[in-house]
């Protein structure tokens, strides 16, 4: 396993990790001043550790394709080696004469520490280390520029016999019938692709809540969010009134209840425009205490087909009106009209692809590693925090590579992952070494021999 950390890298015409990045040399001193800020510091002291111990082992799990128990094992048995070779000294064995002292926490420890976690407490922590990484990305790359903000859900499947309120009942998962629901929060902007929060999704809880306070956030951090990008999953006339309050303008599709195909049958008779005014209301039965929002319903035709080219079709007898009305979607939007309808609709079909930024966004955390299969859903969602933060530097560093690199390939991800999986156990090393420093001062009987 050793051979793994010590396999020089090839050379290769992407530029390497730069080395002023990432916060790596500001990891530590960052994650413990977080955890300070917490109860975690009360429930949860290691003896002989400090709390980053218990982190980048999962990022070192998550960037090498390993287990976190074989990113443990590795990383304890390379530094073992290295103490040994360089300073001369043996760890400590234990009475039953088979453990030794270990520099590197157990797998078994490391769980331990993320299940102390709460939600509140998971998104306090890695949620402020990822805005951390998310302002320097914005100092350097953003700056003043305008950015999409854009929200998601994604299922991951729960194979658990322990049901809570986070376990939601779903069909067309592989081998179970239940799923833990994930929302998640990102931006766009300076053809970056950042994300910004997660959330696990509970029975019976109003799915867009917090929505409203990471725009909030966002804006107070000095972000300029440009439109509001969301699915039909966030169908609801609250967020609509969130967005006009905020004075945000969003895109939204529409779903094709009744009432927006008589709209759709409405324009394919020329009696409403192909962009109009439409009073969007829910109903009370469904969702109590509704209110209504005056919005604009855009109608656009599917594949390269306008929606005038389906009612041109329509009229010269090829389509039927049901065929019409299939081939037709809308849109739900407060963005400011423009004098040209067609080439308006033209622009939000294009806007509304840049939505696809955040699932391909969960497409490549999921294809990162592996997804564990966590008995806590507080794990779990800490696990996908440091999925993001591998994410978002790859984003950055895909961005410093485009500029310099004459050409650019799929293959340089896994190269990035290698490269910033050598730079974790760079920074592990030096952590080591200024603990040893202590430790053969004042407790070198406690670790070694």
């Amino acid at each position: 396993m050793l051979a793994s950390l010590c396999a020089a890298i090839p050379k290769s015409g992407i530029s390497p990790l730069p080395k002023y990045i990432f916060l790596l040399r500001d990891f530590k001193s960052l994650v413990e001043a977080e955890l300070r800020n917490t109860e975690i510091a009360k429930r949860f002291k290691p003896r002989l550790y400090s709390y980053v111990d218990f982190i980048i082992p999962i990022l070192y799990a998550l960037t090498s394709n390993l287990s976190l128990e074989q990113a443990c094992q590795e990383l304890n048995n390379f530094f073992i080696e290295t103490v040994k070779r360089e300073f001369n000294l043996e760890p400590k064995v234990f009475n039953d004469g088979i453990r030794k002292r270990r520099l590197v926490p157990h797998q078994t420890k490391v769980d331990e520490f993320l299940r102390r976690f709460s939600e509140k407490e998971v998104q306090q922590v890695f949620g402020n280390i990822l805005a951390q990484i998310n302002e320097y990305i914005r100092k350097e790359e953003i700056k003043t520029s305008k950015v999409k903000f854009i929200a998601d859900n994604t299922k991951y499947p729960y194979y658990g016999s322990m049901k809570t309120n986070t376990e939601i009942g779903s069909t067309k998962l592989p081998g179970t019938k239940y799923c833990r629901m994930i929302q998640g929060h990102s931006i766009y902007g300076a053809k970056l692709h950042l994300f910004t929060y997660f959330g696990t999704i509970r029975k019976g809880t109003y799915r867009a809540a917090p929505i409203f306070g990471e725009l909030n956030w966002l804006r107070w951090l000095g972000y300029k969010i440009s439109y509001a990008l969301v699915d039909r999953e966030f169908y609801r006339v609250g967020l609509v009134r969130v967005f006009k309050r905020m004075q945000i303008p969003f895109l939204m599709p529409s779903k094709k209840f009744q009432h927006i195909r008589d709209e759709m049958k409405e324009f394919i008779r020329n009696k409403r425009d192909l962009v109009d005014n439409y009073l969007f209301t829910q109903g009370s039965n469904q969702y109590p205490n509704q209110m209504s929002a005056r919005i604009s319903l855009a109608f656009v035709g599917h594949g390269n087909n306008s929606a005038d080219d389906v009612k041109e079709k329509y009229y010269s007898s090829t389509m039927s009106l049901d065929k019409a009305v299939d081939e037709l979607a809308g849109f739900f939007t407060t963005i400011k009209l423009w004098t040209n309808l067609k080439s308006f609709c033209r622009f939000l079909s294009r806007l509304y692809k840049l939505r696809w930024n955040i699932e391909t966004g969960f497409r490549c955390l999921n294809s990162m590693h592996e997804n564990f299969r966590n008995r806590s859903s507080e794990k779990q969602l800490a696990q996908i925090y440091v999925k993001a933060l591998i994410y978002n530097n790859w984003q950055f560093w895909r961005k410093r590579v485009l500029k310099d690199s004459v050409s650019f390939s799929e293959g340089s991800e896994s190269l990035f992952l290698r490269r910033y999986s050598e730079s974790l156990v760079m920074l592990y090393r030096d952590i080591i070494y200024d603990r040893l420093k202590m430790v053969l001062k004042n407790k070198k009987e406690v670790y070694f021999k």
